[in-house]
């Protein structure tokens, strides 16, 4: 009787199914952790992007050709639902930071094998800006989702099969929806020149999509690209920074770079504190394998994936070091190059025993230590630096959290809320969503003069840079943030005082 090979047993049969069952679990619990407590609050770049979603309307068609309007429109249909919250403004990003982590395993799975896949996504999806742009209220999404929605489009539309029509379709309304994204037309030139300079591409286009197909995605992009060329004569303003991001001005572009580059290559963290932002970006792990998967492509340029990713690279590098605030738009190629490292590894590792299959599965071990470690460090380091780090959470609010909580406590009080000049329109929006609420107070404007006159008829709840706070007034009780927020006292509480009984 022969001995039953490794490949006969369910689990050995079933490795992969479950690896996506783990790797989904996992994804979608450090995903709505990073929504909800790392750094859990909004800052000011949120709180202006929900303004942005809020005033599209469909009364004002104009409203909806601004940048990264497919975005925005998401957000306003989440903050409409959901009324106006963290996790409301939160959501969009988290959704299509899911989608994203899905079309990554999918496109590494038609580009790589399936070890290498669910290797290189479980890395990308623990790794730092990949979190932080997840739960971030603001379109950096859009950044990571539009190449791999491309991309995975792509790799179905070059294959002979029932979808590649459908694949064509969406691959060109999803070209025309990019082009409202900062700096998206250097990923379609990276993707013109690197696929087209390739002749397998080449071939693909001319042998196997047929001539009526090929002009009506044509033409479906063009339609779809329609909106963004009335915004550019609409907006000028808003068509420069598509096109060009925000670059810095000519005399401080040697300093954006220096910056930029320090938050790349920073492995000391002694930039932390001068850029507000946590360096290096991307783990020393990653980065070791990145550079591994570099070298692989440049050694292999014959193939479609060296081509498309290395002229990606030589158009996007000089892009990001000379803007601010795009370093995500580095984490696609960054995906292609780990899952490049990780094939090499794999590849050489497994070389070391090619013939003992014992030797082969205890020799995994110390590789699964080595790659297990870099995704445990990745995601230990962003939750402990955006949860403990007071430079990186110096401009978090959690004060819409308190200010809810505390408006219900009130509610049989008849409370007011009073905050600073340049929050009245955020709270004007949350007053205006505030739904299924017991009450929903009055926005009142409040000196010196009329606050105890207002406190005979309610109650105040005025954030810390009201003017009701900088009266001098003594308060009832003061709300401090519990998260590490610095100023720690959030909310001044002025009761109502109630007349005296004859």
């Amino acid at each position: 009787m022969t001995t039953p090979g490794l490949t006969n047993y369910p689990l050995y049969r079933l490795r992969f199914i479950a690896s996506y069952l783990l790797l989904g679990l996992a994804l979608g619990c450090m995903l709505v952790l990073a929504m909800l407590y790392a750094p859990g609050g909004l800052d000011a770049s949120e709180q202006q992007s929900a303004l942005t979603s809020a005033a599209m309307s469909l009364g004002e068609p104009r409203s909806f050709f601004i940048v990264d309007a497919p975005y925005h429109f998401l957000q306003k249909i989440s903050i409409t639902s959901l009324g106006l919250s963290s996790v409301s403004i939160k959501l969009p990003s988290v959704l299509l930071a899911g989608l994203s982590a899905i079309g990554m395993l999918v496109v590494c799975r038609r580009w790589f094998k399936p070890n290498v896949s669910i290797i290189t996504t479980a890395i990308v999806a623990t790794s730092a800006p990949f979190l932080y742009v997840a739960q971030h209220g603001t379109p950096m999404v859009m950044h990571i989702f539009w190449p791999i929605t491309i991309l995975l489009l792509a790799s179905f539309a070059k294959q002979r099969t029932k979808l590649t029509t459908a694949a064509l379709i969406l691959l060109a309304a999803s070209l025309g929806l990019c082009l409202f994204t900062p700096l998206s037309g250097i990923m379609l030139l990276a993707i013109a020149i690197g696929g087209l300079l390739h002749p397998y591409v080449r071939y693909v286009i001319h042998k196997r999509i047929a001539a009526t197909t090929l002009a009506t995605v044509l033409l479906i992009a063009g339609l779809g690209a329609l909106p963004f060329l009335y915004m550019g004569v609409a907006n000028p303003s808003a068509l420069w920074t598509i096109v060009l991001g925000n670059p810095a001005p000519l005399s401080e572009l040697a300093q954006q770079a220096s910056t930029t580059a320090l938050r790349l290559g920073d492995f000391t963290g002694r930039s932390l504190a001068a850029n507000g932002s946590l360096t290096p970006v991307f783990a020393l792990g990653s980065i070791a394998l990145a550079l591994v998967g570099l070298v692989r492509l440049i050694k292999e340029h014959h193939t479609t994936q060296s081509f498309i990713t290395l002229t990606w690279l030589v158009l996007l590098v000089p892009a990001v070091l000379l803007t601010s605030n795009y370093v995500e738009l580095l984490l696609v190629p960054f995906m292609i190059l780990i899952a490049s490292g990780v094939q090499f590894v794999l590849w050489y590792w497994y070389r070391l025993f090619p013939q003992n299959p014992y030797a082969r599965a205890f020799a995994l071990l110390p590789l699964a230590v080595l790659l297990g470690g870099i995704m445990l460090v990745s995601a230990t380091r962003y939750f402990y630096s955006y949860t403990h780090s007071p430079v990186l959470n110096k401009d978090i609010s959690h004060d819409l959290a308190l200010i809810d909580t505390t408006l219900t406590t009130y509610h049989n009080q008849s409370p007011a809320l009073v905050v600073a000049p340049d929050e009245r329109s955020f709270y004007q929006l949350y007053l205006k969503l505030r739904h299924d609420k017991p009450l929903t107070p009055p926005l009142v404007t409040i000196t010196k003069a009329n606050l105890a006159q207002e406190r005979k008829s309610r109650t105040i709840i005025a954030t810390r840079q009201s003017p009701a706070a900088q009266s001098g007034q003594r308060p009832s009780q003061i709300i401090a943030s519990q998260q590490g927020q610095q100023p720690s006292d959030r909310l001044y509480i002025f009761r109502r005082i109630e007349p005296k009984q004859r």
